[in-house]
């Protein structure tokens, strides 16, 4: 692993337990009479409300602001990756590449495990084996890791396409010369039989 995803793996550790601490626990406040529910929207505004039964609109409020979120979190962390591993040698960075992919959808992985749970505990009012799982609480993971994998090819195609452009001028010339006697060999080893009988020839017409 590089430094990147060493400080990130402790960073998202961090970032878990204060999502559910912050976020999904203030959701329990639902059930509780007198209480209101007041937590980021993701969207710039907040949810602000008491009193009602967590199910229809308000669960699949709680769903989609959850999407917001863990979307959010993905572009913001592969914006930092791109700042500060500008200076990795190129194998390096694409190592690191992958690694913060993997990062992100255990990451993703937790946080919606999490919701789930509070889903549950929500709906069944305390006890969430009363109930049974969303019917589409995967899907917010699954949306995340295929938003995950095209930001990691994206980048990937960036990376590469730079350092082939980057490449020294006689490099790529010699790379493509070695590569065209590769996928040749035959023609090459004819060539160079004519070439000996030239040789042989002219000796003996000069000898």
């Amino acid at each position: 692993m590089t430094p990147f995803e060493l400080e990130l793996e402790r960073e998202l550790n961090v970032e878990r337990q204060r999502f559910d601490s912050k976020w999904l626990f203030i959701w329990h406040n639902i059930n509780i009479e007198g209480k209101i529910v007041d937590v980021e929207d993701f969207r710039g505004g907040r949810f602000h409300v008491g009193g009602i039964v967590f199910e229809g609109q308000i669960q699949e409020l709680f769903w989609q602001a959850r999407d917001r979120y863990l979307q959010g979190k993905v572009h913001e962390i592969f914006k930092r990756w791109d700042s500060e591993t500008k200076s990795y040698p190129t194998a390096l960075r694409l190592s690191s590449l992958e690694g913060t992919g993997y990062c992100l959808r255990r990451f993703a992985a937790t946080i919606v495990r999490g919701a789930t749970q509070t889903d549950k505990a929500l709906r069944g009012r305390g006890n969430p084996s009363s109930v049974a799982e969303y019917s589409r609480a995967t899907a917010p993971q699954t949306r995340a890791n295929v938003e995950i994998m095209q930001l990691v090819e994206a980048h990937q195609r960036i990376i590469q396409d730079s350092a082939a452009q980057n490449q020294p001028a006689e490099t790529s010339v010699r790379t493509r010369f070695e590569a065209w006697f590769a996928n040749n060999k035959a023609l090459t080893w004819a060539i160079g039989l004519a070439l000996a009988m030239l040789i042989g020839l002219i000796k003996l017409f000069i000898f």
